[in-house]
């Protein structure tokens, strides 16, 4: 019996120390501290990037789009980021975040090639909202230039921030470009 109670209390114990271990990666995923911002300074400016990955909880909304309506609007949609699940503070929003991808020009000699990269990560956002086959995306994001450096954190200074984006063409990586 004694045993019993030994074997019982280590098993529970793993499973306590297992359960702690994943709280605190799934804390860390979520809950991104600024070594997660990632600052890239071109021609003497900043520019900060974040990885953040993208799951059914932290998504409140997104602009429902046709293909042909996508291209019309140049690639552009909004996804409207619950701001509790969003790892960088932001104190004026007294609602959520809003998660832009920018406009591409259609006079751009790549516009299908750029519209049809935008729309593949349109289309996997929109499968996770609905809770289809996709789980989590992890999107790259663009702070600038709604974001501010206060007590050694960043903070928005407005309630959106933009996929990243050089050219009309998403980014899907944090860092200097080459």
């Amino acid at each position: 019996m004694r045993a019993g109670g030994i074997t019982w209390l280590s098993i529970n114990y793993c499973k306590l120390a297992h359960a702690i271990a994943l709280c605190i990666v799934f804390i860390g995923v979520c809950r991104a501290d600024d070594a997660s911002v990632v600052t890239s300074n071109v021609n003497g400016r900043d520019y900060h990037h974040l990885k953040y990955p993208l799951v059914k909880h932290n998504i409140v909304s997104v602009t429902m789009l046709t293909k042909e309506q996508f291209g019309i609007n140049g690639g552009q949609f909004d996804v409207l980021i619950n701001k509790d699940e969003f790892p960088v503070g932001s104190p004026k929003c007294k609602s959520d975040i809003i998660l832009r991808m920018p406009w591409t020009n259609p006079e751009d000699s790549n516009f299908n090639e750029l519209i049809e990269e935008k729309y593949f990560v349109y289309k996997s956002i929109v499968e996770i909202f609905n809770l289809k086959n996709i789980k989590l995306l992890n999107v790259y994001i663009e702070l600038n230039p709604y974001v501010e450096i206060k007590d050694e954190q960043f903070q928005l200074t407005q309630c959106n921030v933009f996929f990243r984006h050089s050219k009309g063409r998403y980014i899907s990586k944090v860092g200097r470009l080459k």
